[in-house]
């Protein structure tokens, strides 16, 4: 997370690890809101006896905007702003918070800087078919593109095990995207694809 934003052009001025302790947590974030501009925080973010941040938001005067998005990963992002400050909760699990940053801190990002930012995707053909059993949510998985007879590209879905399988990502070319209310891609049907790779992130 903190390569994602220095990348971005955003100083990284402190990186803290925190235990699951409210009153620490509500601490942290008041002394994070009088000296940063933009703070981010990865897990504690969604409903269980141990994730805290929502609360500590509220307690420290901050408007939340939205706790859970129906998209997957990244169920229970959590934005919210105060007067100078805007406040990113992402999921714990690696995958979700490196899909939600690209989708909103990344353009918030831009916007402060004063540019824009244009989600550049195109569609593939998938080289399989792809299905899932429910449909109701904005999706992404990693994929690679590869090449098929007559040197026409498509896209491969990787073996990917989940939000915490960050692994995955390390071997995609990009993400595939999948809309709301679509269950099958046969293969040799379109999907938008979002050329990213984490491999600059990580090493690979």
């Amino acid at each position: 997370l903190c390569a994602l934003f220095r990348e971005a052009g955003v100083d990284v001025v402190e990186f803290r690890k925190l235990p699951d302790d409210p009153d620490l947590t509500r601490q942290e974030l008041e002394a994070a809101i009088s000296c940063g501009e933009l703070i981010a925080f990865s897990g504690g973010v969604s409903a269980g006896n141990f994730d805290f941040i929502p609360d500590a938001m509220k307690e420290c005067g901050l408007d939340i905007h939205f706790t859970r998005l129906l998209v997957k990963p990244g169920k229970p992002m959590t934005y919210a702003t105060g007067d100078k400050t805007f406040v990113f909760g992402f999921p714990g699990n690696p995958v979700s918070t490196y899909v939600m940053f690209h989708l909103f801190a990344l353009p918030a990002i831009r916007k402060l800087q004063g540019s824009r930012f244009l989600r550049k995707t195109f569609h593939l053909p998938m080289a399989n078919t792809w299905k899932r059993r429910k449909a109701e949510r904005l999706e992404f998985f990693p994929v690679q593109i590869i090449e098929k007879t007559g040197s026409q590209t498509a896209l491969k879905p990787l073996e990917y095990h989940g939000s915490a399988h960050l692994a995955a990502l390390g071997n995609a070319d990009g993400l595939a995207i999948v809309r709301p209310g679509i269950h099958t891609i046969s293969a040799g049907g379109l999907i938008e694809f979002w050329p990213l790779s984490v491999n600059r992130y990580i090493g690979v």
